[in-house]
Protein backbone atom coordinates (compact mmCIF):
# COMPACT_ATOMS: atom_id res chain seq x y z
CA UNK A 1 0.00 0.00 0.00
CA UNK A 2 1.33 3.57 -0.95
CA UNK A 3 1.14 5.90 1.71
CA UNK A 4 0.74 9.68 0.09
CA UNK A 5 -0.24 13.28 1.83
CA UNK A 6 -1.85 15.65 0.26
CA UNK A 7 1.14 18.73 0.12
CA UNK A 8 -1.75 21.33 0.11
CA UNK A 9 -3.86 20.59 3.22
CA UNK A 10 -1.22 18.71 5.94
CA UNK A 11 0.10 21.86 6.87
CA UNK A 12 -2.72 23.42 8.47
CA UNK A 13 -2.82 20.42 9.99
CA UNK A 14 0.54 19.88 11.07
CA UNK A 15 0.71 23.61 12.59
CA UNK A 16 -2.48 22.78 14.89
CA UNK A 17 -0.67 19.68 16.01
CA UNK A 18 2.61 21.59 16.63
CA UNK A 19 0.66 24.12 18.48
CA UNK A 20 -1.06 21.22 20.94
CA UNK A 21 2.52 19.29 21.08
CA UNK A 22 3.88 22.98 22.28
CA UNK A 23 0.91 23.53 24.54
CA UNK A 24 0.78 20.22 26.89
CA UNK A 25 4.83 20.10 27.12
CA UNK A 26 4.81 23.68 28.35
CA UNK A 27 1.77 22.44 30.79
CA UNK A 28 4.14 19.91 31.78
CA UNK A 29 7.07 22.06 32.16
CA UNK A 30 5.30 24.90 34.37
CA UNK A 31 4.36 21.69 36.54
CA UNK A 32 7.43 20.29 37.68
CA UNK A 33 8.82 24.18 38.09
CA UNK A 34 5.96 24.28 40.48
CA UNK A 35 4.10 27.72 38.69
CA UNK A 36 0.94 24.91 37.89
CA UNK A 37 -0.55 22.27 39.86
CA UNK A 38 -1.39 18.89 37.43
CA UNK A 39 -3.17 16.34 39.55
CA UNK A 40 -2.11 12.80 38.47
CA UNK A 41 -4.77 12.26 35.67
CA UNK A 42 -4.30 15.34 34.09
CA UNK A 43 -0.06 15.12 33.77
CA UNK A 44 -1.15 11.80 32.22
CA UNK A 45 -3.30 13.36 29.55
CA UNK A 46 -0.79 15.86 28.70
CA UNK A 47 1.82 13.02 28.07
CA UNK A 48 -0.48 11.23 26.40
CA UNK A 49 -1.12 14.53 23.84
CA UNK A 50 2.47 15.08 24.04
CA UNK A 51 3.17 12.04 22.33
CA UNK A 52 0.40 11.74 19.78
CA UNK A 53 0.30 15.15 18.02
CA UNK A 54 4.50 15.43 17.70
CA UNK A 55 4.62 11.98 16.15
CA UNK A 56 1.91 13.28 14.01
CA UNK A 57 3.18 16.15 13.33
CA UNK A 58 6.23 14.88 12.25
CA UNK A 59 5.23 12.20 10.34
CA UNK A 60 2.45 14.68 8.41
CA UNK A 61 5.92 16.16 7.63
CA UNK A 62 7.82 13.44 6.89
CA UNK A 63 5.66 11.48 4.90
CA UNK A 64 6.05 13.55 1.28
CA UNK A 65 9.79 12.73 1.48
CA UNK A 66 10.57 10.66 -1.39
CA UNK A 67 14.19 9.90 -0.37
CA UNK A 68 13.03 6.57 1.69
CA UNK A 69 16.62 7.00 3.59
CA UNK A 70 16.29 10.94 4.40
CA UNK A 71 12.65 9.33 5.62
CA UNK A 72 13.58 7.00 7.90
CA UNK A 73 16.56 8.92 9.24
CA UNK A 74 13.97 11.77 9.98
CA UNK A 75 11.20 9.46 11.66
CA UNK A 76 14.05 7.38 13.68
CA UNK A 77 15.36 11.11 15.07
CA UNK A 78 11.78 11.69 16.32
CA UNK A 79 10.86 8.21 18.03
CA UNK A 80 14.20 9.07 19.59
CA UNK A 81 12.92 12.31 20.87
CA UNK A 82 9.86 10.52 22.58
CA UNK A 83 11.81 8.24 24.07
CA UNK A 84 13.90 10.70 25.99
CA UNK A 85 10.68 12.27 27.13
CA UNK A 86 9.33 9.34 28.03
CA UNK A 87 12.32 8.10 29.70
CA UNK A 88 12.35 12.12 31.62
CA UNK A 89 8.90 11.72 32.40
CA UNK A 90 9.25 7.78 33.68
CA UNK A 91 11.98 9.50 36.01
CA UNK A 92 9.59 12.28 37.08
CA UNK A 93 6.76 9.99 37.91
CA UNK A 94 8.65 7.48 39.79
CA UNK A 95 11.52 10.04 41.11
CA UNK A 96 10.13 13.42 42.23
CA UNK A 97 6.11 13.87 40.96
CA UNK A 98 5.00 15.53 44.20
CA UNK A 99 1.12 14.63 43.40
CA UNK A 100 2.29 10.74 43.98
CA UNK A 101 3.68 11.75 47.58
CA UNK A 102 7.21 12.16 45.58
CA UNK A 103 9.93 14.42 46.10
CA UNK A 104 13.65 14.79 45.97
CA UNK A 105 14.71 16.59 48.51
CA UNK A 106 14.00 14.30 51.60
CA UNK A 107 16.88 13.22 50.61
CA UNK A 108 18.56 16.27 51.94
CA UNK A 109 17.74 15.02 55.50
CA UNK A 110 19.80 11.88 55.36
CA UNK A 111 20.75 10.27 58.66
CA UNK A 112 20.51 6.86 60.36
CA UNK A 113 17.03 7.46 61.75
CA UNK A 114 15.34 8.84 59.16
CA UNK A 115 16.22 6.23 56.76
CA UNK A 116 15.05 3.36 59.59
CA UNK A 117 11.49 4.83 59.58
CA UNK A 118 11.43 5.17 55.76
CA UNK A 119 12.43 1.38 55.58
CA UNK A 120 9.78 0.47 58.21
CA UNK A 121 6.63 2.50 56.70
CA UNK A 122 7.55 2.94 52.86
CA UNK A 123 9.51 -0.10 51.86
CA UNK A 124 7.91 -3.66 50.93
CA UNK A 125 10.50 -6.53 50.10
CA UNK A 126 7.86 -9.11 50.67
CA UNK A 127 6.68 -10.18 46.90
CA UNK A 128 3.18 -9.59 46.32
CA UNK A 129 1.97 -8.53 49.31
CA UNK A 130 1.36 -5.10 48.15
CA UNK A 131 -1.13 -6.41 45.92
CA UNK A 132 -2.59 -8.65 47.75
CA UNK A 133 -3.20 -5.63 50.05
CA UNK A 134 -4.74 -3.42 47.25
CA UNK A 135 -6.64 -5.98 46.22
CA UNK A 136 -7.82 -6.65 49.39
CA UNK A 137 -8.51 -3.38 50.73
CA UNK A 138 -10.98 -3.31 47.04
CA UNK A 139 -12.81 -6.49 48.04
CA UNK A 140 -13.68 -4.92 51.46
CA UNK A 141 -14.59 -2.10 50.36
CA UNK A 142 -12.31 0.27 52.15
CA UNK A 143 -10.83 0.74 48.74
CA UNK A 144 -12.42 2.40 45.81
CA UNK A 145 -11.67 0.98 42.18
CA UNK A 146 -9.49 4.44 41.03
CA UNK A 147 -6.58 4.42 43.84
CA UNK A 148 -6.06 0.54 42.93
CA UNK A 149 -6.13 0.84 38.84
CA UNK A 150 -4.10 3.67 39.67
CA UNK A 151 -1.48 1.53 41.47
CA UNK A 152 -1.48 -1.64 39.99
CA UNK A 153 -2.46 -0.85 36.43
CA UNK A 154 -0.22 2.02 36.61
CA UNK A 155 3.24 -0.03 37.23
CA UNK A 156 1.96 -2.36 34.89
CA UNK A 157 1.28 -0.03 32.20
CA UNK A 158 4.38 2.66 32.82
CA UNK A 159 7.19 0.44 31.48
CA UNK A 160 5.27 -1.19 28.03
CA UNK A 161 6.89 1.19 26.11
CA UNK A 162 10.72 -0.21 26.16
CA UNK A 163 8.95 -3.12 24.02
CA UNK A 164 8.41 -0.81 21.52
CA UNK A 165 11.28 1.63 21.87
CA UNK A 166 14.04 -0.92 22.72
CA UNK A 167 13.61 -2.97 19.29
CA UNK A 168 13.24 -0.13 17.28
CA UNK A 169 17.01 1.42 18.49
CA UNK A 170 18.62 -1.84 19.11
CA UNK A 171 19.21 -4.99 16.74
CA UNK A 172 19.89 -7.09 19.86
CA UNK A 173 16.48 -6.09 21.23
CA UNK A 174 14.18 -8.03 19.33
CA UNK A 175 13.95 -10.66 22.05
CA UNK A 176 10.67 -10.02 24.42
CA UNK A 177 13.65 -12.08 26.71
CA UNK A 178 16.15 -9.54 26.29
CA UNK A 179 13.13 -6.34 26.41
CA UNK A 180 12.32 -8.57 29.92
CA UNK A 181 16.04 -8.34 31.12
CA UNK A 182 16.73 -5.08 30.33
CA UNK A 183 13.19 -3.64 32.13
CA UNK A 184 13.91 -5.72 35.03
CA UNK A 185 17.31 -4.24 35.67
CA UNK A 186 16.17 -0.46 34.84
CA UNK A 187 12.93 -1.29 37.24
CA UNK A 188 15.37 -2.43 40.47
CA UNK A 189 17.45 0.34 39.70
CA UNK A 190 14.65 2.91 40.17
CA UNK A 191 13.21 1.56 43.55
CA UNK A 192 16.79 1.68 44.80
CA UNK A 193 17.34 5.35 43.69
CA UNK A 194 13.67 5.73 45.19
CA UNK A 195 15.17 3.96 48.37
CA UNK A 196 18.79 6.15 48.67
CA UNK A 197 16.65 9.14 47.72
CA UNK A 198 13.82 7.98 50.43
CA UNK A 199 11.05 9.17 47.86
CA UNK A 200 8.36 7.12 46.97
CA UNK A 201 7.81 3.59 47.80
CA UNK A 202 10.31 1.13 47.20
CA UNK A 203 8.43 -2.42 46.28
CA UNK A 204 9.38 -5.15 45.13
CA UNK A 205 5.81 -5.46 43.29
CA UNK A 206 6.41 -2.46 41.51
CA UNK A 207 9.53 -4.65 40.15
CA UNK A 208 7.20 -7.49 39.06
CA UNK A 209 4.32 -5.47 37.73
CA UNK A 210 6.61 -3.24 35.41
CA UNK A 211 8.55 -6.76 33.63
CA UNK A 212 5.24 -8.23 33.84
CA UNK A 213 3.82 -5.22 31.89
CA UNK A 214 6.85 -4.92 29.49
CA UNK A 215 6.22 -8.59 28.35
CA UNK A 216 2.94 -8.28 28.28
CA UNK A 217 3.54 -5.56 25.40
CA UNK A 218 6.07 -7.54 23.95
CA UNK A 219 3.22 -10.19 23.83
CA UNK A 220 1.00 -7.48 22.25
CA UNK A 221 3.51 -6.11 19.52
CA UNK A 222 3.84 -9.55 18.14
CA UNK A 223 0.86 -9.48 16.44
CA UNK A 224 0.75 -9.58 12.91
CA UNK A 225 -1.60 -7.06 12.57
CA UNK A 226 -0.52 -4.09 14.66
CA UNK A 227 3.03 -5.02 13.67
CA UNK A 228 2.12 -4.40 10.01
CA UNK A 229 0.63 -0.96 10.87
CA UNK A 230 3.73 -0.15 13.33
CA UNK A 231 6.14 -0.50 10.49
CA UNK A 232 3.44 1.65 8.24
CA UNK A 233 3.63 4.41 11.11
CA UNK A 234 7.61 3.69 11.25
CA UNK A 235 8.22 3.32 7.63
CA UNK A 236 9.67 0.07 8.52
CA UNK A 237 11.74 1.42 11.38
CA UNK A 238 9.60 -0.96 13.55
CA UNK A 239 9.46 -4.25 11.10
CA UNK A 240 6.72 -6.72 11.30
CA UNK A 241 6.94 -9.35 14.08
CA UNK A 242 10.44 -8.20 15.30
CA UNK A 243 9.79 -9.11 18.37
CA UNK A 244 10.71 -12.69 19.06
CA UNK A 245 10.44 -15.19 22.08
Amino acid sequence: MKMSVNRGKYPALSLCLWAVFCLSLGLLLLSNLGFLRLVHSQKLAAVFLLAVSGYAASYLQIAHMKNTRKRVGRITGCLWLLFLIYLLILLDFTLADESLGRTLFRAFDWNEEAYSDFFTRKTNLIPFATIRLFVHAYRKGTLSLIPVAENLLGNLIAFMPFSFFLPCFFAGCGRRRRVFGIVLIISVIIEILQFLLMTGSPDIDDVFLNAAGAWLAGVILKNRGISRGLSKLTFGVWKERKQTV
